[in-house]
């Protein structure tokens, strides 16, 4: 139950401002994994051991709006 609670989702619609925040939070890049529309990467903080994912999804970009496209999600851990 404490993994769900120290669980972080932030949402972005481009890849360059997900790398941006991903470089402002101190993480670096470990590992990628594309498969078609599967898009993954694994990054790590080393002076705080945490962990994040950076995963696209077909989601809505806004929430009061019906546009739809590739969104980027950073889930810390």
């Amino acid at each position: 139950m404490s993994i769900l609670k120290d669980t972080k989702i932030k949402k972005f619609n481009s890849y360059d401002r997900a790398l941006v925040y991903m470089h402002e939070l101190g993480y670096s890049y470990k590992s990628r994994n594309y498969f078609k529309e599967d898009r993954s990467e694994l990054w790590t903080n080393k002076s705080k051991t945490k962990t994040a994912y950076l995963k696209s999804t077909f989601d809505f970009f806004e929430v009061d709006t019906m546009d739809m496209g590739t969104v980027w999600q950073v889930i810390e851990f």
